[in-house]
């Protein structure tokens, strides 16, 4: 989905060979986080260098507002919902897990901090249960 959005920023500020740099955004995209910049940052600045200010322009505030906005809000709000998974217990995650373990972290820190709540959640509930039925057995 990134690789397409950015690719529409390329065709709207027009960007030269635009459908073969949507291509390669497409395939960087899988890298959290920073893949569509890979492509993107390099594609500004040659607009600014080149003397395309406007276009430089536009597509900063582009990449800034909508295409890192893809990778920050939506892809959580994706994770969760395939994982059902709380969204700020993904996004939480992706960043505890990008500081602990680098890249692979995106993908590790949700799932490693979505199995300590759980065992604290089943932990909590054994416990209470426990103390419920020797209440009730006196």
């Amino acid at each position: 989905i990134q690789g397409i959005i950015a690719g529409i920023g390329y065709f709207i500020f027009g960007v030269p060979n635009a459908l073969l740099l949507t291509i390669l955004t497409i395939f960087v995209g899988i890298i959290p986080l920073i893949g569509p910049w890979l492509v993107w940052v390099p594609i500004d600045i040659y607009l600014f260098a080149s003397g395309h200010s406007g276009a430089g322009f536009g597509l900063l505030i582009y990449g800034l507002v909508v295409i890192s906005w893809l990778d920050t809000i939506i892809r959580p709000l994706i994770v969760s919902r395939k994982s059902q998974i709380n969204p700020a217990i993904v996004i939480i995650g992706m960043i505890g897990g990008l500081f602990v373990f680098g890249i692979l972290g995106l993908l590790a820190g949700p799932l490693i901090l979505a199995y300590v709540l759980l065992v604290i959640e089943l932990y909590r509930k054994k416990t209470f249960n426990k103390n419920i039925i020797f209440k009730e057995i006196k």
